[in-house]
């Protein structure tokens, strides 16, 4: 008589509480990686923009912030947070900042991110 194979009841709910979670994580971290790389890409615009090129002021930048953030809906960076200084001959934006995500119950992720135009 040959032996049953498979995967047993215990093993099959076990497996799917573990991928159930991951799924869930994932959901809730992967947009704010996605709101990063999307404020990366601002702060590179941002440089090429004619009005922060011309004078590098907070205010120039502040605005251009705006105007970049409003299509692209980015909520979790102040543009209090933002800093502005020339290295060389080119303009860098920089900012520090972190993202609490509520996981569940009384459970959260804090993510600390260092975006800057520099970065690739």
């Amino acid at each position: 008589m040959r032996r049953q194979r498979g995967v047993t009841v215990t093993g099959m709910i076990v497996v799917s509480f573990v991928l159930v979670l991951v799924i869930l994580l994932g959901l809730k971290i992967v947009p704010v990686y996605m709101e990063y790389f999307k404020v990366n890409k601002q702060f590179k615009a941002m440089t090429e923009n004619p009005l922060v090129r011309g004078a590098p002021t907070i205010n120039n930048v502040k605005v251009a912030w705006f105007r970049q953030t409003a299509v692209d809906e980015i909520k979790s960076l102040d543009p209090e947070t933002i800093n502005v200084r020339k290295e060389g001959g080119a303009i860098i934006i920089e900012a520090d900042y972190s993202v609490k995500v509520p996981l569940f119950k009384n459970f959260s992720a804090c993510m600390d991110f260092q975006a800057s135009s520099e970065k690739n």
